[in-house]
């Protein structure tokens, strides 16, 4: 139950008579007999008024009560308790009491002429989205042109009967008159039926609820900021669980006898990376060695160690930009890849752009093998996605870079590391720029990443898919 529906549950036990003792006060009038002294009062101002023209009042017909009422209520119409008036014209330097005056959105511009009311006036709404809204007026001032003066005949009567507007605030909303500039429909508004109980009774109404309205406001908040925290919480978790991961703490770190450690599985991949530089360059080729960090971000258990991206991508697929400049679109091409394209976990191959062949064997280190992990490089740095094997022979734009691994490495590992928070701050403080922010390419390469022995990857990645549907399920 939401806070509104809280408070209408409660305005309506009170207006039922269930929200507080019928007890009525010994000589008490009744609410029939209440009616009886407003009209009187009506008439006798009709006739001070008018003379002998004055009109004979009476009050309005109720034909079928639309519930039986506590002994002492009787049911009436809102135009038997008030009405809507345009108040009188006068001169004289006083404040606009628009609705954003009384809203408190600015200072209030200042008239020399209007419809003035005194401080503490009833007005009410009866243009725009939230016609039958009422306000009291917090000085003396000018009626805004969207307003008119709720006169409440009998005053004692006032604060039930606005908690009764209040109440129906969602009927003259939805029932307003006009379709450019909405009013109130004044006809559901003036014969809208209200329960009346004694005075002693609306007092006691009035305080109960006053007493209770701060505690659903209460509850309100608590129960939007508890809403909030069930929307956030499988973000939270999914979050909370990559970087226990990648800290070595979600999974045991034991592996199995004879399986090499992550700097021995380092020490694989440079070997084949030695081999690739010594059959591109021959006697040029330079000896490869294993970068240094000498500051850690945290310790890592035994057989983990800290590498850089670019010593753990497949030897024959080193991290590169992509395809500069597209081009037009070229029908029956090669697809390409752009950061637009990483709105979904995995890429779809209909939605792709096409290029000229000749443009993508300009650059034949990012064209697509199948199971790479892409990561963007401009716009919404950090965004991964994986490439389907429907995306074999596919190419990527300059803001995309493909991550392709060897088999000693799990790069559905790789992909939760990287998307683990203390990663992806990593990332973002390496991206720069206002208009288009980007990743420099060395700085991707520079990356560093926690790694486990290759048993390891793959326990904590099953361990994560195991968490992460439980997760969904919640």
């Amino acid at each position: 139950m939401t806070g509104q529906q809280l408070r209408n549950s409660i305005l309506q036990e009170a207006i039922q008579g269930r929200l507080v003792p019928n007890v009525l006060q010994p000589g008490e009038k009744t609410g029939a007999e209440l009616l009886q002294d407003i009209l009187a009062g009506r008439q006798k101002k009709e006739n001070e008024e008018k003379g002998i023209k004055a009109k004979r009042l009476t009050l309005s017909s109720i034909e079928e009560e639309p519930w039986t009422l506590p002994e002492g209520w009787c049911w009436c119409r809102i135009l038997d308790l008030c009405e809507l008036s345009d108040a009188q014209k006068v001169s004289g330097e006083y404040v606009n009491l628009d609705a954003a005056f009384l809203r408190g959105k600015n200072s209030g511009t200042v008239l020399k002429s209007g419809r003035f009311i005194r401080s503490g006036s009833r007005i009410i709404l009866v243009d725009g989205e939230n016609s039958g809204e009422v306000f009291i007026a917090p000085c003396d001032g000018y009626l805004g042109s969207t307003f008119k003066e709720l006169s409440i005949y009998l005053n004692n009567t006032a604060p039930y009967l606005l908690l009764y507007l209040q109440f129906n605030k969602d009927l003259f909303r939805n029932n307003k008159k006009g379709a450019a500039i909405p009013h109130l429909n004044k006809d559901i508004f003036r014969n809208l039926e209200i329960p009346l109980p004694p005075l002693s009774i609306q007092r006691k109404i009035v305080e109960k609820i006053e007493v209770l309205f701060p505690l659903v406001d209460r509850f309100d908040k608590a129960s939007i900021e508890l809403n909030t925290l069930f929307e956030q919480l499988p973000d939270k978790l999914r979050k909370s669980i990559l970087q226990e991961a990648i800290h070595g703490n979600l999974v045991p770190n034991d592996k199995p006898d004879g399986e090499v450690t992550a700097p021995e599985l380092l020490q694989q991949i440079l070997k084949k990376r030695q081999g690739r530089e010594n059959k591109e360059k021959g006697k040029k080729a330079k000896k490869l060695t294993l970068s240094t960090i000498e500051e850690e971000p945290w310790e890592l258990p035994d057989g983990w160690c800290w590498c850089l991206l670019e010593e753990i991508v497949h030897p024959e697929c080193p991290i590169s930009y992509g395809i500069v400049q597209p081009g037009e679109n070229v029908p029956g091409g090669i697809p390409v890849i752009r950061p637009v394209d990483m709105a979904n976990p995995v890429v779809e191959l209909k939605r792709l752009k096409r290029v000229s062949p000749d443009i993508s064997n300009s650059y034949k280190r990012t064209v697509l093998r199948g199971g790479e992990l892409l990561i963007c490089v401009r716009g919404t740095t950090g965004l991964l996605s994986m490439a389907s094997s429907e995306l074999v022979g596919s190419n990527v734009t300059r803001g995309i870079v493909p991550l392709f691994f060897p088999d000693v490495i799990d790069k559905d590992y790789i992909r939760f590391a990287l998307s683990a928070p203390m990663i992806q701050k990593v990332i973002s403080d390496l991206t720069k720029g206002a208009a288009l922010k980007q990743i420099n390419i060395e700085d991707l390469r520079k990356l560093p990443i926690p790694l486990p022995p290759l048993s390891i990857q793959h326990r904590i990645v099953k361990k994560i898919e195991e968490v992460f549907a439980a997760i969904d399920r919640l």
